[in-house]
């Protein structure tokens, strides 16, 4: 009896099916089952639902199907922060006139309460002479950014980039408030009787809707390389010329990070692109490689006609000609790695050193005539209409974007230089543009270029920095009436003979200080500046940082004073960190003492009301809170 019981044993645990094994203890050895113990014992009764079926085999799945991948464990995550700030602005129109038809205007708003009623100009002192020594303003905003990713699969996801509350103005949207026609509600005539904030709409109340989608894109990690298409924030090396305004994006260029020293979440824009772009890396040599194609401009679609012709399509809008469209393509070389790469580098005691270059070029065939109300000079929406309106425009412009990077134990160095190459024609129905009838009749060769470094101290503790930057000037280009904000200058030289524009903007969210350049100025722009910096560490979680910023014109002609000497600021900051909790508070202190190129000579300007011509210091104090997640 005994000979032949173990045969059978093992005979029945190769054709028991594997929830037998799992009802048995799912292990050969220990004491806790019967048989170790040397007793008899028999399989379980499977289950009623199991009855009468036989194994289930897996599915046998083809490399197409996974490529060796796995679903991910998480689908859903969110990132993403709240931001409060307050801003105080004293005298940041640095006290000079307005007076339109002398040309002079200053270089930021003044208090409402400074002018005149009845006039509409500067108060005189003699009516309201408390209104009239007004010159602070007090804001307060504040903005939930969302940037949620659903993970489809673990090499397969769709990310979006949405806004609530968009740099609200706290205070905003009373009860009662209108921004349209519509009347006040007898409940609240005036702000002064309202008990409660509205509901943000567009059109209503507000200008914009509470909830702004900026950005929706998907990414597809091929084995080959990386896919990503659809509408996506763009950045590149130090956001000289693409800053996407993102904290992810400018994180993955920040080797060092400790709390916020980009001010992601202080960034007020941000670029966007229609993208179609691939990259891979090159194993042998270690390079990275992409390739984009990006859809700057598309013209007219089907929503700007009309009558019958809406109806032909109302389930999809699209583009009425490939002809007026403007076409760009991005390329992108070099070694890029990771801040994590980076760092477990430099603890190896190498000298890391990454580069890459970015070439962007346009083109544009076709055009529409400009029209300065309505951007067309016909918005009738008739298909005839339309193409009558088609013009020869030529556009090329050429982006070729340097960026260098060097670690090395302390040392950090880092450095983007950009140049700008090409040219427009046809320009004779744009105001203020000198077209010449010529082959081409404005090109365009512009430069600017940022180098800044840093060295650290007493075990990390203390950082000594060193930023230099620089955009070219255009003495053709000048703001009307002596402004200097670079929404005000124009693309077109008011010289029909100067036929160059020469004059390079840095991206606005590139952010250098908190008045001159990032206030008055809009961006870097016919200006060099030097930026000596010194931050502490004083804790672990608080850090103080002092910046000095001398500012100069690269073209003294065009600035209001026709002086190389902008001015020197100093900007005193103080940040708490709680990074557990995600939890960042600061408070920065600007003070701005403006020189010669700044001022209004009284040959070339008229004073007004008795103000001087020669600009004062501005001061700016801002408060921020935020909640990174």
């Amino acid at each position: 009896m005994k000979r032949w019981l173990a045969p059978a044993c093992a005979l029945i645990l190769l054709v028991c099916p594997e929830p037998a094994l799992a009802q048995m203890g799912g292990r050969m050895g220990g004491g806790g089952g019967r048989m170790g113990r040397g007793e008899k014992s028999k399989p379980d009764k499977p289950k009623v639902a199991q009855q009468g079926k036989g194994e289930r085999r897996p599915k046998k799945k083809t490399r197409h199907d996974t490529w060796g991948l796995k679903k991910p464990m998480q689908f859903f995550q969110m990132n993403g922060y709240l931001r409060m700030r307050s801003d105080v602005f004293y005298r940041l129109n640095l006290g000079l006139s307005v007076d339109p038809g002398a040309g002079s205007l200053p270089p930021f708003l003044r208090p409402l309460q400074a002018y005149d009623t009845g006039s509409g100009g500067l108060c005189s002192g003699t009516d309201r002479p408390d209104f009239c020594r007004k010159e602070t303003i007090l804001s307060s905003n504040m903005r939930l950014r969302l940037a949620p990713t659903f993970n489809v699969h673990s090499r397969v996801r769709v990310r979006m980039t949405v806004d609530i509350f968009d740099n609200l103005v706290l205070g905003s949207t009373p009860e009662g408030y209108r921004t349209d026609t519509t009347e006040r509600p007898v409940s609240a005539p005036v702000s002064g009787l309202s008990e409660s904030q509205a509901v943000v709409q567009a059109g209503t109340n507000s200008w914009y809707d509470a909830v702004l989608v900026k950005h929706v894109w998907g990414e597809v990690d091929l084995p080959f390389g990386r896919l990503s298409f659809g509408r996506m924030p763009d950045h590149w090396g130090l956001g000289l010329t693409a800053n996407s305004g993102t904290c992810a994006a400018q994180k993955r260029w920040t080797v060092r990070h400790k709390g916020d020293p980009s001010r992601c979440t202080d960034s007020d824009f941000g670029d966007t692109v229609d993208r179609i772009f691939f990259a891979t890396t090159i194993p042998v040599v270690n390079l990275w490689v992409g390739f984009a194609w990006d859809f700057g401009a598309s013209g007219l679609t089907t929503l700007n006609l009309n009558g019958d012709q809406v109806a032909i399509n109302t389930g999809q809008p699209y583009d009425l000609t490939p002809a007026d469209d403007l076409q760009q393509w991005t390329v992108l070389l070099g070694r890029i790695d990771t801040p994590e790469k980076v760092r477990q580098r430099l603890r190896a005691g190498e000298v890391v050193f990454n580069y890459g270059t970015r070439w962007v070029f346009k083109r544009q065939e076709l055009d529409y005539a400009y029209s300065t109300s309505t951007g067309l000079t016909s918005d009738s929406g008739d298909p005839g209409d339309l193409a009558d309106q088609l013009m020869s425009r030529k556009v090329f412009v050429m982006m070729p974007d340097l960026w260098l990077r060097l670690n090395w134990k302390a040392l950090s160095l880092e450095f983007e230089g950009v140049y700008k190459y090409g040219w427009i024609r046809h320009t004779e129905d744009i105001t203020g543009a000198s077209a010449t009838g010529d082959d081409k009749d404005l090109t365009f060769q512009q430069f600017g270029w940022v180098l800044r470094g840093s060295y650290r101290l007493l075990q990390n503790k203390l950082v000594l920095g060193m930023e230099l930057g620089m955009a070219s000037g255009d003495d053709r280009l000048e703001g009307e009436d002596g402004q200097i904000h670079a929404s005000s200058v124009g693309q077109f030289p008011v010289s029909g003979a100067n036929k160059t524009n020469s004059l390079f903007h840095f991206d606005p969210n590139y952010r250098v200080d908190l008045i001159f350049f990032r206030e008055l100025m809009g961006t870097v722009h016919n200006a060099g500046y030097i930026k000596p910096s010194v931050t502490y560490h004083v804790l672990d979680n608080l850090t103080a940082r002092l910046d000095m910023i001398y500012s100069y014109a690269l073209e003294p002609v065009a600035t209001p004073g026709n002086s190389p000497h902008y001015g020197v600021e100093l900007d005193v900051d103080l940040e708490y960190r709680w990074p557990e909790a995600g939890f960042f508070a600061g408070i920065a202190y600007g003070v701005f003492f403006p020189l010669d190129a700044l001022n209004r000579p009284t040959g070339l300007y008229s004073a007004n009301s008795g103000f001087p011509a020669k600009a004062s210091n501005a001061h700016s104090v801002q408060l921020r809170a935020t909640i990174k997640f």
